[in-house]
Order: structure tokens, then sequence, then C-alpha cells
């Protein structure tokens, strides 16, 4: 009997084990009508991982528009759904995503090899490290540095847009990491999250070429301005993927001359 009690207990610990280790990974996302088809014809479809996808809806704010008029009521939505998920992921990792965003690959093997220590894994805005961090796509444990640099985040939000500002959450962060109050840890995501001006720092317009990395992970359609540009930098990235996924052969360097 003793001995069957503890191979019990040894098969129950087992599979409890078994079950936390299966527990989903939640991917955070927040969608307004003016992206609603973002989400619907080009992010959901495209997503490779299976996460527990979390959606919050609100109602339109503002054009949709970076920095015009309502931005700022618009992104403060987004950073209280990124505390809110801060703090229902408690001591585990979660993922937020815009949904301006189209997916090649899966994202989580990348991550879960690279987040280590670090609190987050983020992309960033280009290649000039000057320009910092983007908050479009990333990673982020749930913990108390990362609760106290985001509710930092409104704050400063929340001041410059007293202002008579915009506030966008992207700056925020950027600003509140210059000095990084609470040892936020931070590591880059690679270039295979690739973004519209990742390697050129340059608006993008309908008509311009792309470097896109051979290894793309996914596309975040940024660095232009309207919805139906980004539309078009969607459509334009994913025929060029389409064409390198058809080339028999690779390009002899890590990227694909497009056009």
């Amino acid at each position: 009997m003793k001995k069957f009690r503890i191979i019990l207990c040894m098969t129950l610990v087992a599979c409890t084990c078994y079950s936390a280790e299966q527990e989903k990974i939640r991917m955070h996302v927040m969608i307004t009508p003016s992206h609603e088809h973002f989400f619907k014809k080009w992010f959901s479809p495209s997503l490779k991982d299976d996460y527990e996808l979390v959606v919050t809806r609100h109602k339109q704010e503002s054009s949709g528009i970076f920095m015009k008029p309502g931005w700022t009521k618009a992104v403060l939505r987004k950073v209280d759904m990124i505390v809110d998920a801060i703090k229902r992921n408690w001591g585990k990792i979660f993922i937020y995503s815009d949904v301006d965003i189209q997916f090649f690959r899966p994202t989580w093997p990348i991550i879960a090899s690279l987040i280590g220590n670090n609190d987050m894994l983020i992309q960033r805005v280009c290649m000039d490290s000057k320009r910092g961090s983007c908050t479009g796509f990333f990673a982020c444990k749930g913990n108390e540095r990362a609760l106290k640099t985001w509710e930092a985040i409104r704050a400063h939000m929340i001041r410059v847009h007293a202002g008579k500002k915009e506030a966008d959450d992207q700056r925020g962060f950027n600003a509140v990491m210059k000095k990084n109050p609470f040892q936020l840890k931070v590591a880059d995501l690679p270039p295979s999250f690739f973004s519209g001006g990742m390697y050129n720092c340059q608006l993008w317009q309908p008509g311009k070429k792309l470097r896109i990395p051979k290894d793309i992970v996914l596309h975040h359609a940024n660095w232009t301005l309207s919805v139906g540009n980004k539309l078009k930098q969607f459509a334009y990235v994913r025929a060029q993927v389409k064409k390198m996924n058809a080339k028999k052969q690779e390009p002899n360097d890590d990227f694909a001359a497009t056009s």
C-alpha cells in the first residue's frame, strides 16, 4: 500500500508538471474599428503560434492615424490593457502585439530561446540604436519591474498630454527607459521581427523598395502614415516573401533585393 501511494504521488506530480508545461502563452491584442480589417484579414489568419489569444475591443477614439487628435486617448487604453495583462500574467510570460502585423513563421521558439533573465524582448524602431524600442510587438514577464515601468509610461503620457500635445506609448517607453528607474531588463528581438522602416529608418510610401530578411518571422506595417498605406505595405511584403520562398536557391547575402 505504501509503495502504491508513492507511485500515485509521483504520477500526480508528473501530471501537474505536464499540465503547467502545456499551459498556453497568452497573446494580448487591442482592436478598434479602424484596425478590425487588419486583425481579420492579415493578423489572425497568418498567426503561426498556438497562443491563447486575448482580444480587447474599444470604440474608435481617433482616426487611427499616428499622433492625430484622439491618439493619446486611444493609446492610453492600450497602456491600461498592458498593465492589466502584466497583473493577469504575474510570474508568467505573455505576448503583446499590435494588429497591423502579419506572421510568416512561429514567434514563440525564438522568444523562448532569448528571454532568459530578461523582463522584455522587444522590436527596435529601426537599426539606428538611437531610435529606441518599438512597442508594437513584445514579450513581457509579469513582475514588479514591468508593472512599475508601464505605470510610469502612463504617467509620462498624461504629463505630455496635459501640455496640449498628443502622447504615445512608444515615445513614453523610450523616455522612461532613458533612466530606467525600475531596472527593467530589456533585450532586442532580432531583425527577422521585421518592420517597414527597419533598415532605412524612413517613412515608407507605396512604390518604395524594402529590404526584407530572408528569415523573416513577422512584418509590422509601420513607418507609414495611413491605414491605406499599411494595407499596401502588407500586400507588398507578402508578395516579396512569396517570391523569395518560391526561389529554389537562396540569395548569397542575408537579404533579398526586392522591387
